[in-house]
């Protein structure tokens, strides 16, 4: 595969042969779909990695990347140095802190460096970190190139980010671990399905489930730490592709095991939580897939929980206007005001109001109090929106700066409030203003950086300003896409 070079209408990806450490994965981990990967050995071992094209170089262009995509979990803040194997000059080094699998990282290379980079071969070695790094060396899939190590070298015309953007989206680029990272990929290629009408958003989805239900019933997947989790739920955060599952397998045996699951989860007081915390999450991972579940079966039982869980989580996760992401049974309240907390909560009640006025097992007397806490909370988000239309990490904090996950998702929960005729018309302007200002943070090839990093290692990794590319933000903005589409049409 030395020097594979593949062509794109948004630019070339010149694929390296690789040469990595054999280092087994930990015990007890396993590297998802059956991929092949390779490991960059620990700081200090004197050991590298290496991609070598042996060609040529004709590279033309300019903001070339070096890309690399994580195999397997990561708990702990790395520094990769990525350098020249003939001069061992020093290209740069990447930042990775607590990855997952399926992250993609990217170094910008000049035009020079990035032709040296092909002509010499490129050694990576980890400078700071105790445990090794697993990347993807190979994928299932021959056309999909974006989780493959590559040098992605963008095209000479000025790309249609939007297209880019919807194009990228539509494959498995975008594949992200089982549960609510793969939720939100999977409910925006469905929103994408349906107001666009086409194939490929369909086809991705089914791409996408083929991987994680490969018979169409039992689960195969690994969770948050990249452990066997085949044929169950790892906790209630898991349990958000439900709603995905029950559209395209309504029989399947992965939708018994979540009423089961939801079943011995549930306290006395009928409340769906792990263990002694509660969190805004529940209300998009667990009502969401409950009243779709409800709807599906006809079960008012279901529906009743699904609003339990809404209820729960606005007396508790709340303190006069802010919004906590996780509630206790000590009564410790954290996380408040982070963006992606009113991600759950605004997405969380909206979807779980409009697929319940939908299936009339809820009388409408019922699901308005429902609606108007919607419109309450939303008008809390939008009072913190700023000028060009995204929103801070922590809504109140400025200084943990622009966060384009939680960005888009909260301006998809206010166009689809709009759509629902919750909100008004400056709740519709302000989504799309946010669209807009999202497709700046989008690379030529279509995936959208400026995230901030998944939530594994608390508040300060999230108000310091460390931003990854992030597919699940690509599920949350294709959301925001897909109501700006159905706009365009209304």
């Amino acid at each position: 595969m030395s020097g594979r070079r593949m062509p794109s209408p948004s630019g070339d990806y010149w694929e390296p042969s690789v040469e990595g450490a054999e280092v087994p994965p930990p015990e007890g981990k396993r590297v998802p779909f059956g991929w092949s990967a390779y490991a960059v050995p620990a700081a200090g071992t004197g050991n590298s990695a290496q991609w070598i094209w042996n060609r040529a170089a004709e590279i033309r262009g300019e903001s070339v990347r070096l890309r690399m995509t994580v195999a397997l979990d990561a708990r702990e803040d790395k520094v990769v140095e990525c350098y020249l194997l003939s001069s061992c000059r020093v290209l740069g080094s990447l930042d990775i802190r607590f990855s997952f699998p399926m992250q993609i990282y990217e170094l910008p290379l000049s035009l020079s460096d990035a032709a040296a980079a092909v002509r010499e071969g490129v050694g990576f070695r980890m400078v700071k970190g105790e445990e090794p790094l697993w990347l993807f060396r190979e994928t299932g899939e021959p056309g999909e190139v974006l989780l493959r190590p590559h040098l992605y070298v963008p095209g000479a015309a000025a790309a249609d980010l939007e297209e880019a953007f919807l194009g990228r989206f539509a494959s498995l680029a975008s594949l992200q671990p089982f549960g609510w990272m793969e939720g939100c990929v999977l409910d925006g290629l469905s929103a994408l399905e349906e107001a666009t009408g086409e194939e490929r958003f369909k086809a991705a989805k089914r791409k996408h489930l083929a991987l994680f239900l490969p018979d169409g019933n039992r689960l195969t997947y690994e969770d948050p730490r990249t452990r066997p989790s085949d044929g169950t739920y790892y906790g209630i955060e898991a349990t958000l592709p439900v709603a995905a599952i029950a559209e395209e397998f309504p029989s399947s045996a992965a939708l018994e095991e979540a009423t089961a699951f939801f079943d011995r989860l549930t306290d006395t007081d009928g409340v769906i939580m792990d263990g002694d915390t509660l969190s805004a999450e529940g209300c998009y991972t667990v009502a969401y897939p409950l009243a779709v579940l409800a709807a599906c079966r006809h079960d008012p039982a279901l529906a009743a929980s699904a609003v339990r869980q809404l209820e729960a989580r606005r007396e508790r996760l709340w303190l006069g206007d802010d919004l906590h992401l996780r509630w206790s049974t000590d009564g410790v309240r954290t996380f408040r005001n982070w963006a992606r907390a009113y991600v759950w909560y605004l997405l969380g009640l909206v979807k779980t109001v409009s697929v319940l006025s939908r299936s009339n097992m809820l009388t409408a007397e019922a699901l308005e109090p429902w609606k108007d806490e919607f419109v309450r909370s939303a008008r809390i988000a939008m009072r913190y929106v700023s000028d060009d239309g995204l929103w801070y990490s922590f809504l109140d904090d400025p200084a943990s700066g622009p966060e384009t996950s939680g960005s888009a998702g909260i301006a998809a929960a206010l166009a689809i409030g709009c759509r629902e005729r919750l909100l008004e018309a400056d709740a519709r302007g302000i989504a799309f203003l946010a669209y807009r200002t999202l497709m700046r943070y989008v690379t030529p090839d279509g995936l959208l950086t400026g995230c901030a990093q998944s939530n594994k290692n608390g508040e300060p990794l999230q108000r310091e300003g460390y931003r990854v590319i992030f597919q699940m933000g690509m599920g949350l903005l294709g959301q925001l896409a897909a109501e700006r589409i159905r706009g365009k049409r209304t």
